[in-house]
């Protein structure tokens, strides 16, 4: 791989952490948005468990699978499985769909978990510039930051038009 194309890693990885920022744009009105379709309290916390549960289930298969088939196709697995759980938020109303899609959100999230850092942190080790690492880390955190302050005022005004908008951003991302 040149140096050019490993240079566009750099941006390349800005913008998927800014995408993934846009992916957790419904969280600031998550509870909200189950209410609104009748969940229970006691519902709201099984739906966010079932995230939960799958992460934990899936961190070390996914882990050994970005090791043994490559970080690119362990994010795009993820970015998959992202995308079809905040589809499935998105226009379901039911419970049981619900815990589903946190089902696979929590998978896809697993996928995720590290792989974008080491393949950024193999890039920068290539162009012999890895003890930047935490500088470049640094801009893309506040990147990350800035579209979560961004969706924390936005998220609340776009639910009260329409309760689903907050989620077809996401699902758009």
């Amino acid at each position: 791989m040149n140096h050019s194309s490993l240079h566009s890693n750099i941006w390349k990885y800005y913008l998927l952490q800014i995408a993934v920022a846009l992916t957790f744009f419904f969280t600031e009105i998550v509870t909200l948005y189950y209410l609104h379709f009748g969940l229970t309290y006691t519902q709201i916390s099984l739906v966010v468990a079932s995230s939960l549960i799958a992460s934990l289930l899936f961190e070390i298969p996914s882990g050994a699978f970005a090791d043994l088939y490559g970080r690119k196709k362990s994010l795009m697995i993820s970015a998959v499985f992202l995308a079809v759980s905040i589809a499935l938020f998105s226009f379901s109303s039911s419970f049981f769909v619900f815990i589903f899609a946190s089902f696979l959100y929590g998978i896809g999230i697993s996928f995720s978990s590290g792989a974008g850092d080491a393949l950024f942190y193999d890039t920068l080790k290539k162009l012999r510039k890895e003890k930047d690492f935490l500088k470049y880390r640094s801009v893309q955190e506040a990147l990350y930051l800035c579209v979560a302050l961004f969706s924390a005022f936005l998220s609340p005004y776009l639910f009260s038009l329409n309760v689903r908008l907050p989620y077809y951003i996401s699902a758009v991302s």
